[in-house]
Formats: structure tokens, sequence, C-alpha cells
């Protein structure tokens, strides 16, 4: 689909059903990496805080976006992005039940 990512979200907030997964431009290097990188993060984080269905968000670990996160009350959990040998634990998964998901995906993937 060829949308406004906002218009679509709109449309299904209100959908239990629905599920969204928003990758946007992160804030740091955005500008450098693509032509359409401005976006309203404070608006993205109000309306899918307002979303009925389930939301995973990816994001750069900066404090605006951990003050966004708080401020609309999602958790996050940093995780490491490997570049080369190195590990850096810059970027954020953001959403409902982030914590409770990963560990039971740690389980999983123990007993497999």
């Amino acid at each position: 689909m060829e949308a406004d990512g906002f218009e679509v979200i709109r449309r299904y907030a209100d959908d239990e059903s629905a599920a969204f997964f928003v990758d946007p431009p992160y804030t740091v290097a955005s500008r450098r990496l693509y032509s359409h990188w401005q976006v309203n993060h404070r608006n993205l984080f109000g309306i899918l805080a307002k979303a009925k269905g389930d939301v995973l968000m990816t994001y750069d670990n900066t404090r605006e976006i951990v003050a966004l996160a708080n401020e609309f009350d999602f958790e996050m959990q940093a995780v490491a992005r490997r570049q080369g040998a190195e590990a850096r634990m810059d970027r954020l998964l953001i959403g409902r039940e982030i914590k409770k998901r990963l560990k039971n995906h740690e389980h999983k993937s123990k007993n497999r």
C-alpha cells in the first residue's frame, strides 16, 4: 500500500485485530539517509498510544525518543545492532508488553 502512514494508522486504530509495526526515519541519521525524513514523532506516539491493536516500533535510542515512550506509556527494550565486530545498544523496541514478549521469545528459543 502506498499511502500516508499516519492516515493508515488512523484508519485502523479502532480495530483490535490490527497490528502496527512502525519503523520511521530515525531522529539522528535520517537527514542524511532519506529524502523524506521529517516526521512528527510526538504525533506518531500519540496516535499509536490510542490504537486498540498491537503496536511495535523501532527507533534510535535517544533521550527524545525515551521521553516520548515514557510520556505515552510504552515499554522499551534496548537491542544491540552489530556493526562489524562491535555490538552497540543503540536501537529501541517500543510497544506494549515488550519485556514480556521478549522473555517469551527467549524461552521458546531455548526450548527448541
